[in-house]
């Protein structure tokens, strides 16, 4: 028989109050370990944040168990959170981080009428994840933004992470492509107005600048309803170990600590993959473009605003 070992979230009624505020581990700023009812543990560090929603851990798993997984976890998220099902039906998971070819430097955005002089006079407005996920267009709005599940996986051990990430992040929502045949249902959507943005890396570089990003990348969206990236990694027997060090009881303070300390870069950076670039399905019309801006800190506003007349050689109005 297989094993597998998961590990529940298990916290005292005290701990349930509040956050427990943190020194220095291993270099990092460590700032708090915080738990949200229904959620997770959300682990600060150097003023950068993730959501452990769920941690397991034990023998390689098959890509069909790893789906099998994704959804159960996703169908206790629902019923907890009074979130619309998805149907995974056809649905994937994706095998590697979106990667956007050099060729492709352009981008489309559909905007309503009172948008265009807005555009026209240099500005730009980015947005955050959880903006997207409370937007009033319905046709916007995505109450699964920002959660998603990693899975890492070696040769004995199978490691999956149920994230919530992007809280760092700005992220510019374009589209792919704007055939004349989709014009009409996008522009229902969206807006009639159709802008072409050139030069897309030099346009996001600069825009970047203005926002004071750290980075930014680009990528084309993924979408399953499983949102789910797996990826061959040591991490998948290196978190196993750490677990293993506290004899896999409860999830604690220290034992998050620990797992942050060694893995936080790559946790941050497998969460964003699969969090800001992978979408449920009924989005898949959409064919989106994201640029992502990564912030220096979590960022507390829904929205930023730049503004720069240099922005303006890159945009072209079809209205």
């Amino acid at each position: 028989m297989r094993s597998r070992m998961t590990v529940q979230w298990q916290v005292s009624s005290a701990r349930r109050a509040g956050c427990l505020q943190m020194g220095s581990y291993g270099g990092l700023s460590v700032r708090q370990v915080e738990f949200l009812r229904n959620q997770g543990f959300r682990v600060t560090i150097d003023h950068k944040s993730i959501v452990i929603v769920e941690l397991a851990t034990g023998s390689r798993l098959t890509v069909k168990q790893q789906r099998s997984h994704a959804e159960a976890s996703l169908r206790y998220l629902w019923s907890i959170q009074g979130i619309d099902g998805l149907s995974f039906k056809g649905s994937d998971i994706l095998r590697a981080s979106a990667v956007l070819s050099d060729s492709a430097d352009e981008a489309f955005k559909y905007v309503p009428d009172d948008a265009i002089e807005y555009l026209r006079s240099g500005s730009i407005l980015v947005s955050s994840l959880e903006r997207y996920r409370r937007i009033e267009n319905p046709e916007a709005r995505d109450p699964y933004e920002g959660l998603g599940f990693v899975a890492f996986n070696d040769k004995t051990s199978s490691t999956t992470l149920g994230l919530e990430g992007g809280y760092s992040n700005y992220v510019l929502c374009l589209g792919s492509r704007a055939p004349k045949s989709e014009r009409r249902l996008m522009g229902s959507r969206f807006g009639p107005n159709l802008v072409k943005i050139s030069g897309l890396g030099e346009f996001s570089r600069k825009l970047s600048d203005l926002l004071g990003a750290e980075d930014f990348r680009i990528a084309d969206v993924h979408y399953s309803d499983h949102k789910m990236l797996c990826l061959e990694h040591t991490a998948a027997s290196e978190i196993r170990a750490v677990l293993k060090e506290n004899s896999y009881g409860t999830l604690n303070d220290e034992v998050l600590l620990k797992v942050a300390e060694q893995f936080f870069p790559l946790l941050r950076e497998t969460a964003d993959a699969v969090t800001t670039f992978c979408k449920p399905r009924r989005f898949g019309l959409e064919h989106e473009r994201r640029v992502c801006f990564a912030m220096p800190r979590d960022v507390t506003e829904p929205i930023a605003i730049v503004k720069s007349k240099d922005l303006l050689s890159h945009l072209s109005f079809e209205v």
